[in-house]
């Protein structure tokens, strides 16, 4: 496993404790938005979804939880000590998200370390938060995949989405993808594009390794499944 996989799992795990304050104590919304993050470049964290005017976030730099002026290094602390440490804080019993989560010893009681793969992941969602929000939408990061995207309506049921994946089952190392929804149909001749490619296991998208500026594959990616959705 590469430092950054170890980063991101751990990572992950983390944001599922900044997350828990709007899903314990907002209401559910339909797209799971009550439990969704957004980046924030002053702190270089990833902040959840405003409760009663606070908010939980997460440096992921040195893993520090952050509420308000207070702070908790999750080094060495388990995730069970973290999430009493923001129940003190929001004055409520929190819950983690019912989302399937990738297997780390965290989830059984080890501490949280400081792989060092954490500056580097904490500079490329910073990267991918400005690509992103240069395409005009709101950009937000939900906890159950772990990436940071936005999603472009284009009427009806058609959508498209586009982000930076820091690293998945699909590919272990961060990329930027393009999605149409719906899916095209398995026998439709996808459009050719100059950067990046098409991705048809599982999910139809593009995808692109993370690079330092993504802005012409995103453009063409998202002219591409226009052309799929019937733009």
């Amino acid at each position: 496993m590469t430092s950054l996989a170890e980063a991101r799992l751990q990572a992950h795990w983390a944001v599922q404790l900044v997350s828990a304050p709007g899903t314990t104590l907002l209401e559910r919304q339909p797209d799971l938005s009550n439990t969704n993050l957004s980046w924030s470049r002053a702190l270089q964290a990833l902040v959840g979804t405003p409760v009663h005017g606070r908010s939980a976030a997460l440096r992921i730099a040195d893993l520090t939880l952050l509420v308000g002026d207070r702070s908790f290094p999750l080094r060495g602390r388990t995730y069970q000590e973290a999430s009493a440490w923001l129940a003190e804080r929001f004055d409520a019993q929190l819950e983690r998200s019912e989302h399937e989560m990738p297997p780390h010893p965290v989830a059984d009681g080890a501490v949280f370390g400081q792989p060092p793969g954490l500056a580097d992941l904490a500079g490329r969602f910073d990267a991918a938060h400005t690509a992103l929000a240069a395409l005009g939408g709101d950009v937000f990061c939900w906890p159950h995949h772990f990436d940071i995207a936005s999603l472009f309506s284009l009427g009806g049921d058609r959508t498209i989405g586009a982000g930076m994946a820091p690293g998945d089952g699909s590919y272990p190392e961060p990329y930027y993808y393009v999605t149409p929804w719906p899916y095209p149909d398995a026998d439709v001749t996808l459009p050719s594009l100059t950067e990046g490619t098409w991705h048809r296991q599982g999910w139809t998208g593009a995808v692109l390794p993370a690079v330092e500026d993504p802005t012409v594959f995103l453009k063409e990616a998202i002219g591409a499944c226009r052309l799929l959705l019937g733009e």
